[in-house]
């Protein structure tokens, strides 16, 4: 476990990794969920937060508000331990009766060669669910976060076409299908990244892939 928190610096937090080299049993390796994750405390009294690897890409993330003292897997599954109890974390499809606020954003990405800016026309993201997802979908260029306000809500009702707004809250119904349609945007940049949220307690959701169509810049700077 040691091995996977090598050259991870830059990603937590210097505090965090002297705390980490320090407590290995902060560790917990999880084969079933694809990743390991490292148990550090954060601000206040019994907070913390877990740096987690992708054991199959080697990206890195963290995951917040769940607060364990220590982390164990038994019989595949992975439990942590709270100030008064144990819990059994990644099951179900709410959050301790709770809903499941998700937020994702892919990394900024070069689309095509690095001639000049590229003029980005639309989106395609492409998720799944068993039933209707209400979604909001932003579209970041040049290392930027979109100044509109998400405001997801729990998806229930019928599934509906996207609107044409760069952002916007849309949503989709199909069980265990994928929405396949194009999302128009309008901006300009020399690289960009696609970001969705949503809020559910009743279903999982699936983020599979993402299709972009843009024109490729000519010019210099």
């Amino acid at each position: 476990m040691a091995a996977l928190l090598a050259g991870r610096v830059r990603f937590i937090p210097e505090a965090d990794m002297h705390f980490l080299m320090r407590r290995r049993q902060a560790a917990a390796l999880y084969p079933r969920g694809g990743y390991a994750l490292f148990n550090a405390p954060s601000s206040g009294a019994g907070n913390f937060v877990q740096y987690v690897i992708n054991l199959e890409t080697g990206a890195w993330s963290r995951f917040t508000n769940q607060n364990a003292y220590t982390w164990a897997v038994f019989n595949s599954d992975i439990y942590f331990g709270g100030n008064t109890k144990v819990l059994k974390a990644d099951t179900g499809l709410a959050d301790d009766g709770e809903t499941i606020d998700a937020t994702a954003k892919t990394a900024f990405i070069y689309f095509g060669e690095r001639r000049g800016p590229t003029r980005y026309t639309a989106i395609r993201p492409v998720m799944a669910s068993e039933n209707a997802l209400v979604v909001s979908i932003g579209f970041d260029v040049d290392y930027r976060d979109g100044t509109a306000t998400l405001t997801p809500t729990t998806g229930t009702s019928e599934g509906a076409t996207w609107d044409v707004a760069p952002w916007d809250t849309s949503s989709w119904g199909a069980p265990i299908n994928t929405k396949l349609e194009w999302l128009s945007v309008a901006e300009i940049g020399w690289n960009a990244a696609i970001r969705i949220k949503t809020s559910t307690d009743k279903q999982s959701v699936r983020w599979l892939a993402t299709d972009v169509r843009y024109e490729p810049g000519q010019g210099g700077f």
